[in-house]
């Protein structure tokens, strides 16, 4: 939570380069556990992975005092979190990746609409509620740091509203190319 998304908040608040900023959170929780914070740089953020509970709360509360420094630019991070989640791709197939995942996300969209329209809440509510547990989970602690993995238990329950939202458009399709009336017998 500190290194991710109070780094992150506290960059887009004041500025600094990103060094100058986990140099200045290991300052801080180093001297909320009663340490010195000479010689301090943005590398002892490396130190600060596991550790013990003591050092565990101090980045806690350091983390959260950024947060209730900077509420605007918490909120204003999300979408770069959302961004890194759901759509961004890295390496050889970043744009044929991208495409897909929005296309993923749209026929998703379309999908839960209908669930929606059909008034299916408990199956509507079976897809959704897991996803918003783990993008809003994933979200509060973290936007620097989230990559695909991040996507993954989403995945699956997005394929299956992407499905619906496939089937309900070459359902319309059909229909739209079916004869308006049935052929007279003879």
């Amino acid at each position: 939570m500190l290194y991710y998304r109070a780094a992150s908040v506290l960059y887009q608040a004041t500025g600094q380069e990103i060094d100058a900023v986990y140099a200045e959170l290991a300052r801080r929780v180093e001297a909320e556990r009663g340490n010195g914070s000479a010689n301090i740089t943005g590398q002892w953020r490396h130190f600060h992975y596991a550790g013990s509970p003591q050092l565990q709360s101090a980045m806690t509360r350091v983390a959260l005092d950024v947060f209730v420094a900077h509420p605007l630019h918490y909120v204003l991070t999300i979408p770069v979190g959302l961004y890194r989640m759901l759509l961004r791709v890295l390496g050889v197939l970043a744009w044929p990746g991208l495409v897909w995942n929005v296309a993923l996300l749209l026929s998703a969209g379309i999908g839960l609409y209908q669930l929606r329209r059909q008034q299916d809440w408990s199956r509507g509510a079976f897809l959704c509620l897991p996803c918003l547990y783990f993008l809003l989970g994933t979200l509060l602690v973290q936007t620097s740091g989230i990559d695909t993995r991040a996507r993954v238990m989403i995945t699956p329950l997005l394929s299956v509203m992407a499905a619906y939202g496939v089937l309900h458009c070459l359902n319309r399709r059909k229909a739209a190319s079916a004869p308006l009336s049935p052929p007279a017998d003879n």
